[in-house]
């Protein structure tokens, strides 16, 4: 047994049940300690899922499901520890309610759990060897506590399109869960968050002004965001000025002409379901800081170590603004790519803007700015979405967006 997995068993739910001891010998002597899942020992997600369902307030029936929930495999999970022909086994360890809600959750189609959670769900689940088994709402309940806590466990070293493509299947559990583990998946996913329109407006930069926001941007569109970002969007090569002739950096367009172009580009961006989420970040900065201004450009930037961006200038028309949002899903102090902005000489740093996940940066395109490339420790992409845009005239049709 390796130390996290030692670790794992001193950190186990406290219970006063004697056989507690019983539960983690069972798992370690089928091999649960020397099994992967998620990056690490398989012991340690059944431990860190089990807590997570103690500390809800869980009975201990359902902590011990949680604790053997993939024993038997899943549907994602293939590397099962025990087949299904020794659950009398398992049920003498963790008695017969708790060996079953940790079947279901191995049995079943993640389909068609999420059809059972529905208002009109059918009763029962789809089995993974297509039988159907009847299921009780007191199971439902109990499944849903399990599924949230097995995904909220893995969910710190998940790929940033992962945590994104699930949030529709996990937003049905809500009404499911008690106010602890309510809580904690809306901590995650932000399902409960105020709508946009009742938060206060902010009002654009002033000439000469780097405006920054932190607060702006829902957890559920930056999850949404970052997933994108996860995706095969990328091309090599994009330069951000003509001076910039050795090394390019990753770039993904979206709308817009050349980079003297001011034709609105909102009809670029209509009807493409992959770029929703932009859409969407787009109407939150109109709606809460640009007002009435429309889009010419929309891009997103990809930086790895060594790839900076020179100095540059957006446009020089009045009205003309750029907003940078760090779509990176975290970011650390040491790992740089920081935006900085210069003076109108290019002589001397006025400002410089730290990548922060979820920040927007909004100013007027005739600031001098770069953008500088992660660091050497680096092991992520510094990954930005860019709008620019003008206020709007008497030529342009109204919003389509």
């Amino acid at each position: 047994m390796d130390d996290s997995s030692a670790a794992a068993l001193l950190s186990r739910p406290s219970q006063s049940d004697p056989s507690v001891e019983d539960k983690y010998k069972f798992l370690a002597r089928f091999g649960a300690d020397g099994v992967g899942h998620s990056g690490r020992a398989l012991l340690d997600h059944l431990t860190a899922t089990a807590s997570m369902l103690q500390a809800w307030g869980e009975d201990e029936a359902v902590c011990d499901a949680g604790l053997f929930h993939s024993v038997y495999g899943t549907e994602s999970f293939k590397r099962a520890i025990l087949s299904v022909d020794r659950r009398a086994e398992v049920a003498a360890v963790i008695g017969q309610r708790a060996e079953r809600l940790a079947y279901l959750f191995g049995a079943m189609t993640k389909r068609s759990f999420v059809l059972a959670l529905s208002p009109r769900g059918p009763g029962e689940l789809t089995l993974l060897d297509g039988r159907q088994e009847p299921v009780a709402r007191s199971d439902l309940k109990d499944l849903a506590h399990i599924f949230v806590a097995n995904w909220l466990e893995q969910f710190p070293r998940m790929p940033a399109r992962q945590r994104a493509d699930s949030g529709p299947n996990l937003r049905p559990l809500m009404v499911w869960l008690n106010p602890p583990a309510r809580k904690a998946l809306d901590d995650i996913y932000g399902f409960d968050a105020k709508p946009a329109a009742s938060t206060p407006r902010a009002a654009p930069p002033r000439a000469g002004e780097v405006q920054t926001l932190d607060d702006l941007v829902p957890t559920e569109l930056r999850l949404q965001l970052s997933g994108l970002m996860d995706r095969n969007i990328w091309r090599y090569g994009w330069r951000a000025n003509t001076t910039q002739v050795t090394h390019g950096f990753w770039h993904s367009h979206f709308g817009g002409g050349d980079e003297n172009c001011l034709d609105n580009c909102e009809a670029d961006l209509l009807d493409r379901p992959l770029i929703a989420p932009v859409v969407a970040l787009w109407n939150l900065i109109r709606q809460q800081v640009l007002g009435d201004h429309v889009p010419v450009r929309v891009y997103a930037n990809g930086h790895t170590y060594g790839g900076d961006g020179h100095m540059h200038t957006d446009s020089a028309q009045p009205n003309y603004f750029t907003t940078i949002y760090y779509a990176h899903p975290e970011w650390e102090a040491n790992w740089a790519g920081e935006t900085v902005f210069f003076d109108q000489a290019g002589k001397d740093v006025i400002r410089s803007v730290f990548p922060t996940p979820g920040r927007l940066a909004i100013f007027p395109g005739d600031i001098p700015h770069a953008a500088r490339a992660p660091s050497r420790d680096c092991p992520a992409l510094r990954s930005v979405l860019v709008f620019k845009s003008r206020a709007r005239n008497s030529h342009d049709a109204p919003s389509l967006l």
